[in-house]
C-alpha cells in the first residue's frame, strides 16, 4: 500500500557481544503519484522525440498518453488503449506535468508541482513559421546543457510562438529568424507560490534528436536540466521542511531543511512508543535544523503543514562487537642515555656571550659601530 514502510534487517545467527548492532532500519516511501506525465493531443514527433529523452534521463516513472483521434486516447510505448478517466487521474496527480497541443486544458485541474507545456504545438498560441535559429538565454537553470556547444550550427526551429517572460522568469533559450533581427524568447522558467513552470514556445526541436550527434546529447541535456529544475520545487506532501536522511544512526540528529525561504521556527509533533513529543525547529542560516531523538520510529507532524516517519537505530558505527578487555603485562623499565643535549652546557652559552663580547671590544677600537 502507499506511504511509509520502515523496514528492518535483523542479523539472528550472530555471537558477539553487541545486540545493538545486529539490526538496520530501512525506510520506503511508496507514492501513489505517476511521476512523471506526458500528455500529447494530438500526437506529433514532438511529443514522440520528447517522451524518448524523458525516460532515458529521468529516474522517476514516466508515463504518456496521446491522442491519435478526438476522444480516443493510447498509452505511448505500448499503442494500448486507454480510457480518458485514466488521462485525467493520471495528469490530475503527476509530479510533473507536459502538455503537447491541445492537452493544455489540463493544467487547470492537475495538481502537480512542475508543468511544462510546449505552447508551440497548440493552434491557439498562433505559432510563425520560419527558421528561427537558438541561442542560450543567459544565466538559467538550463544554461548548463549548452556550455561549449555550438547551438547556430544545430537544425533550427520551425515555429514560434510569443511569450512575454515577467521580470521574474529566467530565459533558457533565445530565438532570432534567418539570424537577423531581434532576438525573442523561445523557453521560459517562472517560480512562483510554490509551483514550477516551463513553457517551450518554439516547435521542432526534436530535429535536434533526430539529427543525432551534438545536438542529440543538447536536447536530451536540455530536458534533463529542466525535469531537474521542475521537480526541485517544495512538495505539498512534505510541507514546509523534510528530513534530509529519514534513518539515522544512534546518537546522530535527524536533520531538517526547509523547502520554503522561511527562517521562522516551525512547531513539530512526533509520536513513538513512549508517547507524543512536541519540539520546535529552529533554521541556521543554511536552512537546516537539528532533532535529537531516543532510538525508535516517529510519526512526525509539522505545523499547518507536511507530515512523515522518521526513525532512530539503536545500530552505531561506534558500537564495539565485543567488549574491550587489556591483559595485564609486567612493566617494562628502559635505562635513560648517559648523554645529554648541548643546550644543558652552561659552559658553551658563556663562551658565546665572551666571543660576542670581544667582537664588539674590538669593533670600537677600530672606529666602528
Amino acid at each position: 500500500p502507499a506511504g511509509p514502510h520502515l523496514l528492518e534487517v535483523v542479523l539472528t545467527d550472530t555471537k558477539d557481544a553487541e545486540p545493538r548492532t545486529d539490526q538496520r532500519l530501512i525506510l520506503l516511501s511508496i507514492t501513489p503519484t505517476p511521476g512523471l506525465v506526458v500528455v500529447a493531443r494530438p500526437a506529433s514527433w514532438e511529443s514522440k522525440f520528447f517522451f524518448g529523452a524523458l525516460r532515458d534521463v529521468a529516474q522517476l516513472p514516466v508515463r504518456g498518453y496521446l491522442s491519435a483521434e478526438p476522444g480516443h486516447w493510447r498509452r505511448m510505448g505500448d499503442m494500448k488503449p486507454v480510457p480518458q478517466s485514466e488521462v485525467d487521474q493520471a495528469a490530475a496527480r503527476a509530479d510533473v506535468l507536459v502538455t503537447f497541443g491541445e492537452a493544455v486544458d489540463l493544467l487547470r485541474t492537475t495538481r502537480a508541482r512542475g508543468r511544462w507545456e510546449w505552447t508551440a504545438t497548440s493552434r491557439s498560441g498562433s505559432p510563425v513559421p520560419g527558421d528561427w535559429y537558438l541561442s542560450p538565454g543567459g544565466a538559467s537553470p538550463v544554461a548548463g546543457a549548452f556550455l561549449g556547444l555550438p547551438l547556430d550550427s544545430f537544425p533550427p526551429a520551425s515555429t514560434l510562438t510569443t511569450i512575454t517572460p515577467s521580470g521574474r522568469d529566467w530565459i533558457g533559450l533565445n530565438a532570432q529568424l534567418n539570424r537577423r533581427g531581434a532576438e525573442r524568447p523561445a523557453i521560459v522558467g517562472r517560480d512562483s507560490a510554490g509551483r514550477r513552470d516551463v513553457q517551450v514556445a518554439v516547435g521542432g526541436l526534436w530535429r535536434w534528436a533526430f539529427r543525432g550527434g551534438t545536438s542529440e546529447q543538447a536536447y536530451r541535456a536540455l530536458v534533463g536540466a529542466a525535469t531537474s529544475w521542475l521537480l526541485g520545487s517544495s512538495d505539498s506532501a512534505t510541507g514546509r521542511a523534510r528530513p534530509i536522511d529519514p534513518v539515522v544512526q544512534q546518537g546522530r540528529a535527524i536533520v531538517f531543511e526547509r523547502t520554503r525561504p522561511d527562517s521562522a521556527p516551525l512547531a513539530i509533533d512526533l509520536r513513538g512508543a513512549a508517547g507524543t513529543l512536541r519540539d520546535t525547529l529552529r533554521f541556521d542560516g543554511a536552512g537546516r535544523a537539528e532533532l535529537y531523538l531516543p532510538p525508535g520510529r516517529y510519526d512526525y507532524r509539522l505545523e499547518r503543514s507536511g507530515s512523515g516517519v522518521v526513525a532512530v537505530e539503536t545500530y552505531s558505527d561506534e558500537l564495539l562487537p565485543r567488549p574491550v578487555a587489556l591483559t595485564a603485562h609486567a612493566p617494562v623499565v628502559v635505562a635513560s642515555s648517559a648523554r645529554s643535549p648541548l643546550r644543558e652546557k652552561w659552559w658553551l652559552f658563556a663562551l658565546a656571550v665572551i666571543a660576542l663580547s670581544g667582537e664588539w671590544f674590538a669593533r670600537r677600537r677600530m672606529g666602528l659601530r
